[in-house]
């Protein structure tokens, strides 16, 4: 919803074309959906969750020399015991409403650069555990 009312802001109604230039926000929203991970913080734990499909698709071809956009989510320590899809359930609604705030992406940079051979680094210690 975000992304249509910035885009509504910068069309002329009707929609007939794109507006010229996109907004602030438009442009981190893009940033996160490439490159984007979600990094769950439970007390001093934390677990990468990769987002980006760009990210995603360049780590399967090996390509692991990348950095990500990255938001921190804390989360309680029973989010350790919940199975995946729950896990996942539980990210998407505190980043949703992290992101619904259109304020952080003019008062603030709402990402930070994570490298991803850290997030396969703290992956590969958790795994092994």
């Amino acid at each position: 919803m975000r992304q249509f009312f910035a885009f509504d802001e910068l069309a002329d109604f009707p929609w007939n074309k794109s507006p010229q230039k996109r907004m602030r926000e438009q442009d981190y929203m893009t940033m996160f959906d490439e490159g984007g991970c979600i990094i769950a913080k439970i007390n001093q734990k934390k677990i990468p969750f990769i987002f980006g499909h760009a990210i995603y698709e360049r780590m399967i071809l090996g390509d692991h020399d990348l950095s990500m956009c990255a938001i921190i989510i804390e989360c309680e320590e029973n989010f350790l015991f919940l199975n995946i899809k729950e896990k996942l359930r539980y990210l998407d609604m505190k980043s949703a409403k992290l992101l619904a705030n259109r304020e952080i992406y003019y008062t603030n940079k709402p990402f930070f650069t994570y490298s991803l051979e850290h997030a396969i680094s703290l992956f590969n210690n958790r795994s092994n555990k």
